[in-house]
């Protein structure tokens, strides 16, 4: 639904994103980019709600992921990824 591919200073806040074919938010090569409030929902096989590859400085805040897949995953080289207050479907706490 979502991708940004070189960006910086990006905040996503206070969305709802529902039923994606794929990985609802993909990151890639960004730096100083914020998700704050963000609903991910869907039951797409195999695709996480968030997707960050080669990032930097990436923070993920009191966001709710319901996905069947892990709630989000990390490729290449990131550095300070931050995931504080999300939670899945489940109330575990994503780490």
């Amino acid at each position: 639904l979502i991708c940004f591919v070189g960006c910086k200073n990006v905040n996503i806040k206070d969305i709802f994103l529902d039923d994606a074919a794929n990985t609802a938010i993909v990151l890639d090569n960004c730096s100083n980019t914020s998700l704050n409030n963000v609903t991910i929902q869907h039951k797409t096989e195999g695709a996480a709600a968030l997707s960050i590859s080669d990032c930097n400085g990436i923070k993920a805040i009191s966001c709710y992921f319901d996905t069947v897949a892990r709630p989000y995953v990390s490729n290449g080289s990131c550095k300070d990824i931050t995931i504080d207050k999300c939670i899945t479907s489940t109330g575990a706490e994503v780490k």
